[in-house]
């Protein structure tokens, strides 16, 4: 979601739109691309439940940039910006839905359907994700299907050799790469346990698993740790938060996506551009996101269905691997760019906004 942020932002820009980015808590690792840019990111501090002061400071904002548009991404913003937006009674709000509230969203839906009729627009990144967003906040209008763009990786056989190298991967091994901050919903315990499993069978290729993605200091990633540590496969690797991603794309072979629920998740669509074949779960807009041939789909929370995907790629050619990355790169990068996605948000950001004015979105 935070990517999509960025690049939505980033094209935006380009567009001769001024957007300003709110961060409800703080600003987080990726603010400083964004900065970079020349796009203002701007922290509220709210990290409470309840906060007056947040929903205050957030008003004072919007009061000052005026904006034209406000594009909520998460529901901890919504009541803020339902809120705040108050003071800024001509700016629309569109709230754009990312997955399938996995977990702790029972009981809340009173809450939410009350903060959303302050919604003129709802967007979603997939057709799955619509519907359940539909069913949580009893919306009764539209929905615009706006699935997640990408800008194009490129990879290289000279990254490819120095990724491996610095993390002690041979030439001949086969490397599936996971990427995402570990939370329950994307069930990296399954795949664990599913190379737990390839790796006791006497795999017939060398391989690796690298899973990326910051590791916070709670149950969830303690119990993670300790389960990749008693898996005791040699080449299993949490490394933690990673600010070059993209770099890991070049040094790998196929994509691993574990999880039991999605919306239409971006390491998806950028490794297809990167040309990596997909091994993933059956869940939210990945199914229609992912041709038949360039990759292969298996059910959630099932990690011996996930560890037969593993075998499956260690079974093929290279030759075979490559072939099936470069039709989903030719695929992802035609239908998911990031081009294709600003214009689909300015559409949606022009309904909303009766004004006629040039659109400034926060």
């Amino acid at each position: 979601m935070e990517r999509v942020v960025v690049h939505l932002a980033c094209g935006l820009r380009d567009r001769c739109v001024t957007p300003r980015v709110f961060c409800l808590q703080s600003k987080g690792p990726l603010a400083a691309d964004l900065e970079a840019t020349g796009i203002e990111v701007v922290e509220i501090g709210s990290h409470r439940s309840y906060d007056l002061k947040g929903v205050f400071r957030l008003a004072a904002e919007l009061k000052t940039f005026r904006p034209d548009v406000i594009n909520v991404h998460d529901y901890s913003s919504l009541p803020y910006a339902a809120v705040s937006g108050l003071s800024v009674p001509r700016s629309p709000i569109v709230f754009t839905a990312h997955g399938l509230l996995y977990e702790g969203f029972d009981g809340k839906e009173g809450r939410y359907r009350l903060f959303a009729k302050r919604v003129r627009s709802l967007t979603a990144v997939s057709t799955e994700v619509s519907r359940r967003h539909r069913e949580f906040l009893d919306w009764h209008d539209g929905i615009s299907i706006v699935p997640n763009g990408v800008p194009s990786i490129e990879t290289s056989a000279e990254i490819r050799h120095g990724v491996r190298q610095e993390l002690n991967i041979q030439n001949d091994e086969v490397v599936f790469l996971a990427v995402g901050n570990p939370r329950p919903e994307k069930a990296f315990e399954d795949l664990i346990s599913a190379a737990a499993s390839v790796a006791r069978d006497s795999p017939m290729r060398p391989f690796s698993v690298l899973i990326a993605g910051t590791l916070r200091e709670d149950e969830y990633c303690t119990r993670l740790q300790r389960l990749a540590m008693e898996s005791a496969v040699p080449g299993l690797r949490l490394l933690g938060f990673r600010s070059d991603v993209q770099r890991l794309y070049s040094a790998a072979d196929v994509l691993v996506v574990s999880s039991r629920s999605e919306g239409l998740p971006m390491v998806i669509l950028e490794a297809m551009t990167a040309g990596l074949p997909i091994l993933s779960t059956r869940v939210g807009g990945i199914p229609d996101a992912l041709p038949k041939n360039c990759g292969r789909l298996v059910q959630a929370g099932n990690p011996s269905e996930l560890a037969n995907g593993l075998n499956a790629f260690l079974s093929m050619p290279s030759q075979e691997l490559r072939k099936m990355g470069d039709r989903g790169r030719g695929y992802a990068r035609q239908r998911f760019s990031v081009d294709a996605m600003i214009s689909r948000y300015l559409d949606v950001f022009a309904l909303g906004n009766t004004s006629n004015k040039p659109v400034q979105s926060a």
